[in-house]
């Protein structure tokens, strides 16, 4: 159990080595100007964490003297708040959320003035701001805060306004609720896909599809707002993607991109646009559909350099991250692999800068992506020292899938190099912990027992195990809810170039990816 004591420091140490250079010098020139009583106190403490990028507090009190033990809690609390203040000032100025709150604060602050009029029209350019970018929960605020001047105070405005902004008032509540619901179901479907992947068989698909239609039914498209519409897309992109349909995964994150692009709002919905080209991009790789894939990437590309230096922390690791993840994608669906070797230095850089802001999850997605490069190009030792980095990760929040088929894989480069004594232990100990989880499916118990007999077989009983391999890893990709292996180990294009006497590489260039289906259900 974390005391908020310690919750305090380990946030307050994150938020100091996520500064960057220019948000460093930003803050010491504010305490180069700060004359509070304490103010020495907070800079040897922010001073002592920036260096140490840890805090030891029996150190830092035998170091710092003057500084008792007892103040330390306090300490701690004024430099969080320091750090957001002028992190929220340097954000403030690319944020149109923080932008239109500075504006209903400052109405907040005339009010309680008694500088009423003075207030109201703070107020209004908060509203004109948030009607442009529909911000829809900031208005119901505004209104409600109108609705209070006009209430308790004379204003001297027409009488009609007081109707008019009850009027307003539950005409925004209808809208928030609205959004409210269909941000839900959208995070509903996420949500389960986060917690049990793809569906794993018939009754797992018509439970999925009656629960999103009694949730989602009653929205009738064209009534909606943009706002709404986003989510309506989203929840329906999460759906498809819960069931493998990346046909329809791809019709929706469409529409959802171009509903912004079209109404000229990628500014106002950054957040939701970037996610949009990102599930674009995602349905299209799964598609393998590569002409448009490199389209969309182009845009995002394009973005990327646009934006460079005028957004918020988030949004510039949001778009690095799918930077990374898709200039792979588009190595696997190319077959380019000795070319991506070029690509994994600047990626490990990247990763290593942007190491505060991102997820273990994340970054062990991206190992096993680097792996899948180097197996894809031959180079099974270093694919190995990626799959080890997984494994070994001892974080709670792993994902099972990534762990699964890392061992799947790291089994698969052991037979490869022939490491006799490591593929029998790597055989049982991925067999042990599939079970443990519950997981195999018919792609594990093909590739276990192929790897189980053929180690010890001469050439040609090798050859028709591998035939036969194939043959049956062919039927079972035919099955619909059998896909999800398929899509973390291209193992069609494996065995083919086994057949063949090729590089795998070369066997993806000519005829793509082994293992894209596309399925309608009725």
């Amino acid at each position: 159990m974390i005391t908020p004591n310690k919750g305090l420091t380990k946030h307050l140490i994150e938020v100091i080595l996520s500064l960057n250079k220019a948000e460093k010098k930003r803050f010491a020139l504010f305490l180069n100007g700060n004359k509070e009583k304490d103010h020495l106190q907070f800079v040897l403490l922010y001073r002592y964490i920036d260096k140490e990028k840890s805090f030891d507090e029996k150190v830092f009190l035998t170091t710092h003297k003057d500084i008792k033990k007892s103040q330390l809690s306090n300490l701690k609390r004024r430099l969080f708040s320091k750090l957001l203040q002028v992190l929220e000032k340097k954000e403030g100025e690319k944020d149109i959320d923080l932008q239109i709150r500075e504006q209903i604060d400052a109405s907040q602050t005339l009010f309680n003035k008694g500088l009423y009029e003075q207030s109201l029209w703070m107020l209004n350019k908060a509203k004109q701001k948030a009607l442009t970018h529909q911000r829809h929960l900031l208005l119901l605020e505004i209104v409600n805060l109108e609705k209070n001047i006009e209430l308790h105070f004379v204003t001297g405005r027409p009488s009609n306004i007081a109707i008019e902004l009850t009027k307003k008032s539950n005409e925004q509540l209808k809208v928030v609720e609205v959004l409210n619901q269909l941000s839900g179901v959208a995070l509903t479907f996420y949500g389960i896909y986060q917690e049990k992947g793809y569906v794993k068989n018939r009754n797992e698909f018509f439970e999925l599809e009656k629960n999103f239609k009694n949730q989602i039914q009653h929205f009738v498209y064209y009534k909606l707002n943009i706002a709404q519409k986003i989510y309506f897309h989203q929840a329906h992109f999460w759906y498809y993607y819960n069931i493998q349909n990346f046909l329809m995964c791809f019709k929706y994150a469409k529409s959802w991109v171009q509903l912004l692009e079209e109404s000229n709002l990628e500014n106002s919905f950054q957040v939701q646009y970037f996610k949009g080209l990102n599930s674009l991009l995602n349905s299209l790789y799964r598609l393998n559909d590569i002409k448009r894939f490199k389209n969309e990437r182009e845009k995002l590309q394009k973005l990327s350099l646009k934006s460079s230096g005028i957004l918020n922390t988030n949004l510039m690791v949001m778009l690095k991250k799918y930077e990374i993840t898709h200039s792979l994608n588009l190595h696997f669906m190319e077959g380019t692999f000795r070319e991506g070797f070029e690509k994994i230095p600047q990626i490990l850089q990247s990763i290593e800068n942007l190491k505060p802001f991102l997820e273990p999850r994340f970054i062990n997605s991206v190992y096993y992506k680097i792996a899948s490069v180097y197996f894809g190009a031959e180079h099974y030792k270093k694919a190995l020292v990626y799959l080890n980095k997984i494994l070994f990760e001892q974080h709670t929040t792993l994902r099972q899938d990534i762990n699964a088929f890392s061992r799947i894989l790291a089994t698969v480069c052991h037979f490869e190099l022939k490491n006799e004594k490591q593929l029998a232990y790597s055989i049982r100990s991925t067999y042990h912990f599939i079970g443990s989880i519950k997981d195999l499916n018919k792609f594990q118990c093909e590739i276990f027992r192929f790897l189980k007999k053929t180690f010890r077989m001469d050439r040609y009983e090798t050859r028709k195990a591998f035939e036969k391999l194939y043959k049956n890893m062919i039927k079972i990709s035919n099955e619909p809810f059998e896909q999800r292996p398929f899509y973390y180990f291209d193992i069609i294009s494996w065995l083919e170039s086994k057949f063949e006497k090729r590089p795998i590489a070369d066997l993806i260039k000519e005829r793509g990816l082994g293992h894209r289906k596309l399925f309608r259900r009725s």
